[in-house]
């Protein structure tokens, strides 16, 4: 086991990779100033076995001491045998930047679990708000300090100074193909582990302005299992504080040959029947300035594998559509106008952290069927290098002009994308019922 005491410093810096199963504690010495934590700044933090993380109890995401930090996409990757025996009280905090637009829905996933569930170790649920729990979504106030977010039960629309968000649009749907599916978590409500959920942005303070949220929770680590029934539609996501090879992920889940996931180093894990091997990603027009149903338009990008984790994949941005309520229980009729396409320039290779998706069963997935998530399906992959082929929705990547560099680099390394679809068969997806109650 390594110990890791600075001295005198705030920053534990990590130049490169650790090696080990981990344990970090606070200082012992109740009498030093000095605190104890790991801050990774932009590197792979690598631990072969599991982490052990003494925090400082009920205040450990709220404390420095025994926990560690993510930062400019540092990332934190576990050994493909590691179980998911993560313990501790202690955190790992890590960043994303959501979509800076009250009217817009992202898709999500948590990379961390809660923590204070007493005499629990490994992989747990987890809720939005801190003090159910002890994980959740924080407001980031500096390098390692974040405070508790807000949620209002009673404003549609989230704010972020201080931040807070609005419960209204917090859900998950967790099989099925119709509206009744999609199921209010608000702030309390617990997700299992790997489940994805809605949440919308919050007001744009600026033209290049983004919303960072703070992740805190023990890392979810290993195999991680979803349910999923044939032909019906699960919200899931990347469940890891990494990155995920989206290649692998879908071949290794839809009974494919994933024996080009492989250097030769490792023998990839057995593959199942679980899913159609397709990830679907909610798009929407940003410039929307309603939550009334009638004014959304949006559809479901498609990206397959193409049979070979080895292959940059295909991805066919989305067809956006315009639904309206014509019936009078509510469900939605599909038969609106067309609007365009979605953004043609995101990459969805590899799975940047908290991302969620839709997956689809397969035809031939026996009962009690699950997606299942893996440890060697993590990588080390950067938002911010077009070369790693991973972005995450966000208002600079939904709107071209605030990301040209980064949208112009990876059309160029990506001569085989594939233009507007529309025969995408987006509408056949599960539909956002979206009305404010008034």
């Amino acid at each position: 086991m390594k110990k890791f005491y600075p001295k005198s410093l705030l920053l534990f810096l990590l130049p490169f990779t650790a090696f080990a199963q981990l344990y970090v504690q606070p200082n012992p010495d109740a009498t030093s100033t000095d605190e104890v934590y790991i801050y990774n700044k932009g590197q792979i933090l690598f631990v072969e076995q599991d982490i052990n993380l003494k925090g400082d109890g009920i205040d450990g995401a709220l404390n420095n001491e025994g926990n560690i930090y993510l930062r400019d996409e540092g990332q934190l990757i576990q050994g493909r045998n590691s179980l998911d025996n993560n313990s501790g009280e202690g955190i790992v905090s890590v960043y994303q930047e959501g979509t800076a637009n009250e009217y817009d829905y992202h898709f999500w996933a948590s990379p961390v679990s809660d923590v204070f569930i007493s005499g629990t170790s490994g992989n747990q649920p987890f809720n939005l708000d801190y003090g159910i729990t002890g994980g959740g979504i924080f407001n980031v106030e500096n390098l390692i300090g974040s405070s508790t977010a807000k949620f209002s039960p009673d404003d549609y629309e989230g704010h972020s100074s201080p931040l807070q968000i609005a419960t209204y649009w917090l859900q998950k749907f967790t099989i099925g193909t119709e509206y009744a599916n999609w199921s209010p978590i608000g702030e309390t409500g617990l997700l299992e582990t790997g489940e994805g959920f809605t949440m919308k942005g919050v007001e744009k303070l600026t033209p290049d302005y983004e919303q960072r949220y703070d992740f805190r929770g023990r890392p979810n680590n290993g195999d991680i299992e979803v349910d999923v029934v044939k032909d019906q539609y699960t919200l899931v996501g990347n469940p890891y504080p990494s990155s995920m090879d989206l290649n692998f992920y879908l071949l290794s889940n839809s009974n494919q040959s994933v024996a080009s996931c492989t250097d030769g180093s490792f023998t990839p894990s057995a593959v199942r029947d679980a899913i159609t091997g397709i990830a679907y990603f909610w798009e929407s027009d940003p410039g929307v300035k309603s939550h009334y149903l009638r004014d959304y338009q949006g559809g479901y990008g498609t990206y397959s594998p193409s049979l070979s984790c080895s292959g940059s994949g295909t991805y066919a941005p989305a067809t956006f559509t315009m639904y309206d309520i014509n019936d009078v229980d509510g469900t939605i009729d599909p038969t609106g106008t067309t609007y365009g396409n979605g953004d043609g320039g995101l990459e969805r290779r590899n799975v940047p952290i908290a991302q969620g998706f839709f997956v689809v069963g397969s035809p031939t997935a026996p009962p009690g069927s699950k997606v299942i998530a893996r440890n060697e399906f993590r990588v080390f992959k950067k938002e911010s290098n077009p070369f790693d082929r991973s972005d995450f929705k966000s208002a600079k990547q939904v709107n071209d002009e605030l990301n040209t560099g980064k949208q112009a680099q990876a059309a160029l390394l990506s001569p085989e994308r594939i233009s507007y679809d529309t025969t995408t068969g987006d509408i056949l997806m599960p539909k956002f019922k979206i009305s404010t109650g008034i």
